[in-house]
């Protein structure tokens, strides 16, 4: 007969672990890290419990020290299973991207969201004479991208000012100020695609649309030199959408 642990120890534990789960959310949002005091705002707990939670966490390398003494961030066990659950959504999907980018002659990347930037896990570059290449892991500010402004529409207009905060940068002459990219993801919620129009690079176009999966959500884009997307802007928005759906299909 197995011996069942008092009920006050559980509930203990079940505390223990709801707190990790915060401070690693709070970490989750500053990929460069927190200061401890920092740390301790966010979470709202005692300073020598966050103290205590993150040296089990360390010892499991879920969290890692800066330097000694200057915070903590998320560590290498943590980012090996990030990395592990994004390449089972890729290798479900990679054939459909392989298969979009080969029919417009263009690049094609699925990105996903953290804090205010987004991370491209994954892309296919095509080739053609003119296009768009970036590196893989590339991040970029989600206020003056599609798949940001894509994946941005899952959120609260409350939670997107405090991410991009009240006066994100300009990095073109057409990147939104906070009113008027409030006003865009009440559009794209809608329409259920997003676009950049030589918001974050001049020259550079893109459309993206959403793919969600149990755990997460993925932006799924389309990027051009503007001088192709805007002749092909509708083509792209058709093509998109069919390997949304046909993603859906595949990952359930």
């Amino acid at each position: 007969m197995v011996e069942q642990a008092p009920i006050q120890n559980r509930s203990g534990g079940i505390q223990v672990i709801a707190r990790a789960s915060r401070i690693m959310q709070a970490l989750s949002k500053h990929p460069n890290g927190l200061s401890l005091n920092a740390l301790v705002q966010q979470v709202d707990l005692p300073k020598s419990t966050v103290q205590r939670i993150l040296r089990a966490l360390e010892e499991e390398q879920m969290v890692e020290p800066i330097r000694p003494g200057t915070g903590y961030r998320l560590g290498f066990a943590f980012s090996k299973m990030v990395r592990h659950s994004y390449e089972n959504i890729t290798s479900i999907i990679r054939n459909i991207m392989i298969k979009l980018s080969a029919s417009i002659q263009e690049t094609v990347a699925l990105s996903t969201i953290h804090g205010h930037t987004t991370t491209v896990i994954d892309r296919i570059v095509a080739e053609s004479e003119l296009c768009v290449h970036f590196p893989l892991g590339s991040s970029l500010p989600a206020h003056s991208t599609s798949d940001g402004k894509m994946l941005l529409s899952t959120l609260s207009n409350t939670r997107i000012t405090e991410l991009v905060g009240q006066h994100p940068k300009k990095l073109t002459p057409n990147t939104l100020d906070l009113k008027q990219l409030i006003e865009q993801v009440k559009h794209i919620r809608h329409a259920c695609i997003a676009e950049d129009i030589e918001e974050h690079t001049l020259g550079v176009s893109a459309a993206s649309v959403l793919v969600s999966t149990d755990f997460e959500y993925y932006a799924l884009t389309i990027v051009a030199p503007s001088v192709r997307y805007s002749t092909r802007r509708e083509e792209f928005h058709r093509k998109l959408v069919e390997s949304q759906q046909e993603m859906q299909k595949k990952i359930g």
